[in-house]
């Protein structure tokens, strides 16, 4: 399967307030990156990229920006597809998340085991750890991470999938999804954990 990137107009770069939206459209492998702008006023964006100096022309550092980056939520993701996974990741990024990928569920047992997430997507049909065995693994060692999985497949009617996520009572995207689904998904189940 091949993935493409259409970029659908000249792209402003984050210093004039306009931040990435990723649209996925369902069965087709194109990826529409599209630009919006920020809703703030025109003071805001002035506050907010103009340098701060004190009274001896000494630049004057924005403490309260640093502890908002330092307080973003982190959020891992589990594919094998590493396209797939860097188009979440740019998407997840642009709207204030701190995200960090692993390629199977051996890589992201090492991750959970290294920090604690907010928010873990996971695909169902990976190497070397599979997503169910996946979270019985997480089941067994950080189990109230268990409760923040949201599971990804592309293969519906898959018997087995459907059985676990049933067992589990888990969430479940079909992929490919819409961009505003994975964050509505995401703003629900922080509210449900009490993450928000």
């Amino acid at each position: 399967m091949r993935t493409t990137l259409k970029i659908s107009h000249k792209v402003p770069m984050k210093r004039n307030g306009t931040r990435p939206r990723l649209e996925f459209w369902p069965r087709m492998c194109l990826f529409d990156l599209l630009w919006q702008s920020d809703m703030k006023s025109e003071t805001q964006k002035r506050e907010t990229h103009t340098p701060i100096y004190g009274l001896y022309g000494e630049r004057v550092h924005n403490l309260d920006r640093a502890v908002r980056k330092e307080a973003r939520k982190k959020v891992l993701i589990l594919d094998d597809d590493p396209d797939f996974a860097d188009l979440i990741r740019l998407l997840l990024e642009t709207n204030g998340y701190e995200v960090h990928v692993a390629a199977d569920g051996v890589q992201g047992i090492k991750k959970i085991m290294a920090g604690d997430y907010a928010i873990i997507l996971c695909d169902m049909i990976m190497p070397n750890l599979a997503g169910d065995m996946f979270y019985v693994a997480i089941q067994r060692v950080k189990p109230h991470l268990c409760r923040r999985i949201v599971f990804m497949t592309g293969h519906q009617g898959n018997r087995k999938v459907d059985e676990f996520i049933r067992k589990v009572r888990g969430l479940l995207l079909w992929k490919p999804f819409q961009s505003h689904i994975l964050i509505e998904t995401i703003q629900a189940l922080e509210k449900k954990t009490g993450q928000a």
